[in-house]
């Protein structure tokens, strides 16, 4: 093949390498979106006990199969994995989850959650009480 021969054929060829590459690209593909909530103030605060809970303003791109509240008096910002969560035994957007046998005078620090059918956790904004 001589320099001309390849000089003709590289628009052609050019042309083949962007049609390929457009084949591969998909721009329908879909982002997976994780559950966005938010953790609900803890009220009616006793010595060992508050009602709390969390409202689900979007499950995602999965249902939501598990939801709750995670506490702890030593973390700011408590995963499931590391502190106690009381979970709730239903499916409501709008969950009451009510903690129990709490330390009396102790500040906690609580998070609502959502866990999906793909396994992703998503957390509430990090809120904070005190015991009586």
């Amino acid at each position: 093949m001589t320099f001309r021969h390849l000089q003709a054929s590289l628009p052609g060829l050019l042309v083949l390498f962007l049609l390929l590459g457009m084949v591969g690209c998909d721009d329908k593909e879909e982002k997976e979106e994780p559950p966005v909530l938010i953790t609900k103030a803890a009220e009616e605060i006793t010595s060992s006990s508050a009602l709390t809970g969390g409202i689900i303003l979007d499950q995602g791109s999965h249902l939501i199969t598990r939801r709750g509240v995670v506490y702890s008096r030593a973390e700011r910002y408590p995963v499931l994995a590391d502190h106690d969560y009381t979970e709730y035994q239903g499916d409501q957007e709008d969950f009451p989850v009510l903690l129990e046998e709490l330390s009396g005078n102790s500040i906690y620090f609580i998070r609502a959650y959502a866990k999906n059918e793909a396994g992703v956790i998503s957390y509430g904004a990090s809120l904070s009480f005190t015991t009586k």
